[in-house]
């Protein structure tokens, strides 16, 4: 910059020059046009040159930021694999069998174990994902494959609604020589004992004597059990007493299960319940004049609360899981029913919701609903005993004969589920119970009803 000033300087100094001669000589105009040209290139490469060096100065400083994130990206790499070293330590299988735990490669399945969890290391299943599981219900046997492996497992839905196989969990791995290679494999228990390697005695060794053993051509089965649907089968072959074949089992309730809430809205299935108008004659129809109010069975509990019945909530299940069933007591002046209350949706639902599937009423002291009740062909508590007989007519039963009574199971459909129990009493002969139960199949209710 200062010799920038001097030329500048010089350059005046020229001017003023011929502005005090009052002209200027060719030769002075060549040569301060000279001066100038070479002034102003002298400017030009020192502009250049600050150009270039800040030019280099960015490509430096590109260069140490990209060298920078090369670093941050190499450092969070190696943090990350750490982490999951850590991981896959931290998990290491315990020496409990009862952990019901098992080992693939090093990644460790502890049943119950969500699907999504399963399925995230690898394991591919063989079927249909948006099939629907009913609440407390699930699928056995079911093929899931990961590179050249496969197993079965079984899956089992926990939730008070209905689910798909997604929201399932995995409660049974099963796996023997015929799935999964012995010899090419790296399956392992707790307590060190290896699929393929570990013999029965280092079994006993690790695990003590089995609950049961059973002895077959092939095998050699020992099942350790903890509780009922909580075991492990351990299979080795009769030849060399190796580890040949393993199942673990375990359905409880799962630590991070998250429950479904029951809805407040009346299913369709009870609101397209309709009550008959008239007595049926017909004994199919399970019609009952209960307590002087027409039902037909199942009837909603609803309904019953419609004609006078009150829940009493001490004694009966608030809600009912999908497809499930529970117990409900009515009570209406002083007399008491207690039922079985089914629900056919597929969702949970309030017991009011859910339908009542039998009734019964007698004039015995003993008893505690006391109330009138009429079926088919007008068979009514009080009944004489040639009445009873009479009305019952052709209809299909048979005799069950007590210390002092006579019972007529009457079957119209062939199932002791969905029957009339008519009890004489052998001293008076006259009908002193009417019991009525009829619990159709979900499947064939809800399509005498409808659910949609």
């Amino acid at each position: 910059m200062k010799k920038i000033r001097a030329l500048t300087a010089a350059l005046l100094s020229s001017v003023l020059l011929v502005t005090a001669c009052g002209g200027a000589s060719q030769e002075t105009t060549v040569s301060e046009e000279t001066t100038q040209e070479e002034t102003s290139e002298e400017i030009t490469q020192e502009e250049t040159s600050e150009e270039t060096t800040q030019e280099e100065t960015s490509e430096e400083t590109i260069q140490e930021e990209t060298s920078e994130e090369s670093t941050q990206e190499e450092t969070t790499e190696a943090e990350t694999q750490t982490e999951e070293n850590t991981e896959k330590q931290d998990a290491a299988l315990s020496d409990d069998l009862y952990s019901f735990a098992i080992s693939f490669e090093g990644d460790i399945c502890q049943l119950p174990m969500s699907y999504q969890d399963f399925t995230a290391l690898g394991w591919v299943y063989d079927g249909d994902e948006s099939q629907q599981l009913e609440s407390r219900a699930g699928k056995s046997t079911q093929v899931f494959a990961r590179d050249n492996e496969r197993v079965y497992a079984d899956l089992t839905n926990f939730d008070v609604n209905a689910a798909p196989i997604t929201d399932s969990y995995v409660t049974k791995i099963y796996l023997d020589d015929t799935m999964i290679s012995p010899s090419k494999s790296d399956i392992e228990l707790p307590g060190g004992i290896v699929y393929g390697k570990s013999t029965l005695d280092d079994a006993t060794a690790a695990y003590g004597t089995s609950t049961r053993e059973y002895k077959s051509t092939n095998y050699t089965t020992e099942t350790y059990t903890q509780d009922t649907n909580q075991e492990v089968e351990l299979m080795f072959n009769v030849g060399d007493n190796v580890l040949w074949g393993i199942s673990v089992e375990n359905i409880s309730e799962p630590s991070d299960m998250e429950y479904s809430e029951v809805s407040s809205e009346v299913p369709t299935i009870v609101g397209n319940y309709k009550t008959p108008e008239v007595m049926s004659f017909d004994p199919s129809d399970f019609v009952v004049d209960f307590a002087g109010d027409l039902y037909q069975l199942p009837a909603p509990v609803s309904v019953f609360e419609a004609n006078g019945w009150e829940i009493q909530e001490d004694d009966s299940q608030a809600n009912v899981e999908g497809t499930g069933y529970g117990w409900v007591t009515l009570m209406k002046d002083n007399q008491q029913l207690r039922a079985i209350a089914v629900n056919y949706s597929d969702n949970a639902a309030s017991i009011e919701n859910c339908f009542v599937t039998s009734v019964k009423a007698s004039s015995s002291e003993y008893e505690d609903c006391n109330v009138d009740m009429t079926i088919f062909n007008g068979i009514t508590i009080g009944m004489d005993w040639d009445a009873l007989e009479s009305a019952i007519g052709d209809t299909p039963y048979e005799l069950q004969e007590g210390m002092a009574t006579t019972t007529y199971i009457i079957e119209p459909v062939s199932d002791k589920l969905n029957c009339y129990s008519v009890t004489v009493n052998g001293g008076t002969e006259l009908v002193e119970t009417i019991e009525v139960d009829n619990r159709p199949k979900q499947e064939d209710f809800r399509q005498q009803l409808g659910t949609e």
